[in-house]
């Protein structure tokens, strides 16, 4: 009762709203990845299966999977799991860290793809460098490694305190570097379009693509 009398009732409501947010916001991933195969399935059947296997086919279907494991097993231990085994909490964890890291990794691949063919020229080896040496992933990766289990895990499952901070520095480290390369690719793109001798495939191609 001395802890309830010094926070602890205000601390235990702040941790059920937090985990609550957290298992609506895991329900809406896998809800909204469904709806998309659904309106797509067709489409990637007919056009993408016959298709001969290349390196891009791979990172389109690595891009286009890869979620459903990582939303699958993360909608699970957050919220089928109900602490039965509550050892796979940190496995769990782990694994759900480490499949959006590479899902952060492919997502900026793909960008950097669609941006080397419109414009030709595009320094690539360049720009994965740059994301390479980028430290913010790396940052992100370790908060997963050194995350620890909540303090409080029969009422949070397997979600762990940190769960929500680290869904949203990742978006954050997603969305800074995707305006960089954006914003980057911008000004090379600009340069294109005001030459007078431009081949007029880039403007096709940048119709086309968007």
């Amino acid at each position: 009762m001395d802890i309830l009398d010094k926070g602890g009732t205000s601390d235990i409501s702040s941790l059920a709203s937090q985990a609550m947010t957290i298992r609506y916001s895991a329900v809406a991933n896998l809800a909204i990845w469904l709806y998309e195969f659904s309106m797509t399935a067709d489409k990637e059947v007919r056009l993408v299966w016959p298709s001969r296997f290349t390196i891009i086919k791979l990172l389109f279907f690595a891009n286009r999977y890869l979620p459903l494991f990582t939303i699958s097993a993360n909608a699970y231990f957050l919220i089928l799991n109900d602490n039965e085994d509550e050892y796979l909490c940190k496995p769990a964890l782990l694994f759900i860290g480490y499949m959006s890291f590479a899902g952060f990794f492919l997502a900026e691949g793909k960008i950097n793809y669609y941006t080397a063919s419109i414009i030709v020229r595009l320094n690539l080896v360049g720009q994965l460098f740059w994301h390479c040496e980028s430290t913010s992933s790396g940052k992100l990766e370790g908060r997963f490694l050194s995350s620890r289990d909540s303090f409080w895990p029969k009422l949070v499952s397997c979600s762990g305190i940190a769960s929500l901070r680290h869904l949203a520095s990742a978006k954050v480290d997603f969305y800074t570097r995707t305006r960089h390369v954006i914003r980057k690719d911008w000004n090379q793109l600009r340069d294109y379009l005001f030459l007078p001798d431009l081949n007029r495939k880039y403007v096709s191609c940048l119709e086309r693509f968007g």
